[in-house]
């Protein structure tokens, strides 16, 4: 999915570089769909990658086209880099991004509003610099290792509460 709407994304906005981090067995028939498509080096195949902080810092835009999720790790360690994110509405992530303002959701399989929203992202650097500073608040207020020990501590006292 994500390589067809690079696809049509390219066809409007040729500068765009999409950068895809992991790797797994479906990378053989990835690289024949990039040949395919014509993709050449505006879609990347980076691999593993060990350093995901250092490869989301060089990012402007985090793109998690999913079909299936819980609480991701990805959308909330792109929100804690500062990343604007735009994600399909699987597991968490429309209540994770909904509530932070940290990004948009669009239904899963749905190429072309997936397509449409992320040309308006990248349009839009003004709507991108806010919704990432607000994914990295969100992170700090709730996710941090401070929040998590007051939430421990709250939790503690309610349980010695009831003895």
């Amino acid at each position: 999915g994500l390589m067809r709407v690079a696809k049509s994304v390219l066809e409007q906005r040729p500068d765009v570089r999409f950068e895809v981090a992991g790797e797994g067995d479906q990378r053989p028939a990835l690289e024949s769909l990039r040949r395919e498509l014509n993709l050449g080096d505006r879609f990347v195949l980076r691999g593993a990658t060990t350093d995901i902080p250092g490869f989301l810092a060089k990012l402007d835009l985090a793109v998690l086209p999913s079909h299936s999720e819980g609480m991701s790790n990805a959308v909330l360690e792109a929100m804690a880099a500062g990343l604007p994110v735009l994600a399909t509405d699987v597991g968490a992530n429309a209540k994770l991004l909904q509530a932070s303002g940290a990004g948009r959701v669009v239904p899963a399989g749905d190429l072309n509003q997936f397509t449409t929203a992320l040309l308006e992202l990248i349009d839009d650097p003004d709507t991108r610099a806010v919704m990432g500073q607000a994914g990295r608040e969100h992170v700090e207020q709730q996710y941090s290792r401070n929040a998590m020990q007051m939430r421990f501590e709250e939790f503690y006292r309610r349980l010695v509460g009831r003895v």
